[in-house]
């Protein structure tokens, strides 16, 4: 009975750390992925803009969590690339700009001339 009562608890913190993470996932697939290609090609820029304005809006009213989600999963992301980031730096409110710099700086890999 021990052994099946330490497995609930294992169970209920595995759901807990998961659901914890689904916004990342979700997040990093259907942001990361189709606004780093708009950002290589930088030609449709009103969907460019509704992509930024999202993450923006994410940011703006977002808990923790998902404050999280922007800067952990999305900011990070876009960093990869320094032609992507310099792209997205164009559609960057200040706040969000400053946010991604902090993070730039903290993975040491701040590309000074953005």
């Amino acid at each position: 009975m021990k052994i099946f009562l330490n497995t609930n608890k294992h169970i209920v913190n595995t759901l807990i750390f998961v659901r914890n993470c689904l916004g990342h996932v979700f997040f990093g697939d259907a942001i990361n992925l189709p606004l780093t290609q708009l950002l290589k090609e930088n030609e449709d820029i009103e969907t460019i803009r509704r992509y930024i304005d999202f993450i923006e809006y994410m940011y703006k009213t977002g808990d923790e969590a998902v404050q999280n989600i922007v800067v952990v999963t999305i900011l990070e992301y876009l960093g990869d690339d320094k032609d992507v980031l310099a792209n997205a730096f164009n559609f960057f409110s200040d706040d969000i700009r400053k946010k991604s710099i902090e993070v730039e700086r903290f993975l040491g890999r701040y590309w000074r001339n953005l």
